[in-house]
């Protein structure tokens, strides 16, 4: 299904509307014979996703801008819905005059929130490191884009989903070029679909419980890795991904954690152990009712998957370890550990109703929470340092 847009004009009316996620479900937003500058974003809430809500704010500040550019032709008191036609047939007049790419790269940076920003200067890095700094948009062609995604596949080592987005890039700015009368070559059919060529996805290698005590057992880090550490730690003996780590609503009691997982908004009960209930202790505060409140650093996940990196080793693990591995660790731990299908899916927060029958059954959270906790005792209790024996100990 394609999804709806986040601001879209009405040809019926000519007017604009704003499409919201509340938590009382999808509402808009119509805006018709407005000025530019009513306070829209005051009087509702902006949505949940950040780079959708940061789109917002960029192209309402855009529309201002149109707006002073109208009064200055003297169009007097421009409606929203007239400012909004004419975004797309003005020529911007800060765009650059040059024919090079990185110039236009430049000015989309200048232009764009921080997510995106990123993008723009990513083909910049690309370009020089390729040898082609002084690339220009009439260049650009089939012959040209081929070689690009080569480039990106052998030597930056990308996979087809970055990659993908880098060209998707690259259109954003011809696109933009095109708006501005700006002479660029012929458009290549790569460049209106996203089926470009890079390296296969690699196969996930879950640590298994050795490795993730290599890991644990690190001493004399500095600070930084030290919270990395724990972190990870915590995904490995939890299952949460990093997205509900980082921006965690937990509550959080002696035995569990039970948590809204930000990918599913499925409730999530999570079975404590000894390591996890250390690695909390360490990061939160007890509050009146006994909950405890996890205050872990605003770390991003990039930060995170190049500090792991250093970790692994220092472990000397040999497998890719970065903050999605962390989940499969903790499957492959409870499988190792003896917990069946059904009860390592709870702890998983898997919820499959691919039939009716998956609604009936369902494991009760507190024998959930005594029976994995046992398995997590025995298995903690029984490490001595060697995997093999320790495999043995926790089946027997």
């Amino acid at each position: 299904m394609i999804p709806e847009p986040y601001y879209i004009r009405d040809s019926r009316n000519g007017s604009i509307r704003l499409r919201q996620n509340h938590d009382s479900g999808r509402q808009f937003i119509t805006i018709q014979g407005e000025i530019c500058n009513g306070p829209w974003d005051k009087r509702k809430k902006l949505p949940k996703d950040g780079g959708q809500a940061s789109r917002l704010i960029n192209i309402v500040t855009r529309l201002k801008k149109f707006e002073r550019i109208l009064l200055a032709k003297g169009v007097s008191n421009p409606p929203l819905s007239l400012v909004w036609a004419e975004q797309f047939k003005s020529v911007d007049e800060e765009a650059p005059q040059s024919n090079k790419v990185m110039d236009w790269c430049a000015w989309k940076a200048s232009l764009s929130g921080i997510h995106y920003k990123r993008g723009f200067l990513n083909i910049i890095a690309h370009l020089e490191d390729w040898g082609r700094p002084n690339a220009l948009l009439v260049d650009i062609n089939e012959t040209w884009i081929k070689k690009y995604c080569e480039y990106l596949s052998n030597k930056r080592g990308l996979r087809t989903s970055s990659i993908t987005k880098s060209i998707a890039y690259l259109r954003n700015v011809l696109d933009s070029a095109v708006r501005n009368n700006q002479p660029i070559g012929n458009i290549p059919d790569r460049l209106t679909r996203s089926t470009v060529g890079g390296k296969p996805s690699e196969i996930r290698q879950p640590l298994d419980f050795s490795e993730v005590m290599a890991i644990h057992d690190l001493t004399k880090l500095p600070r930084h890795l030290v919270v990395v550490r724990d972190c990870f730690l915590l995904m490995c003996f939890t299952g949460v991904r990093v997205s509900d780590l980082l921006d965690n609503s937990w509550n959080i009691s002696r035995d569990r954690i039970v948590n809204r997982q930000h990918k599913t908004q499925g409730i999530h009960v999570i079975t404590l152990n000894e390591y996890s209930k250390q690695i909390i202790s360490r990061y939160s505060t007890v509050g009146l009712n006994g909950i405890y409140k996890l205050e872990l650093p605003a770390f991003t996940g990039q930060y995170l998957n190049r500090a792991l990196k250093k970790l692994a080793i220092m472990a000397r693990i040999k497998k890719p370890v970065h903050n999605h591995i962390a989940r499969h660790t903790f499957a492959r731990i409870l499988a190792d550990m003896g917990v069946n299908e059904n009860l390592r899916g709870a702890e998983l927060g898997h919820n499959s109703r691919k039939s009716v029958t998956a609604g009936y059954g369902i494991i009760d959270a507190e024998f959930q929470v005594k029976l994995v906790g046992k398995k997590w005792a025995k298995a903690i209790s029984q490490w001595k340092g060697d995997y093999e024996k320790w495999y043995e100990a926790v089946n027997s």
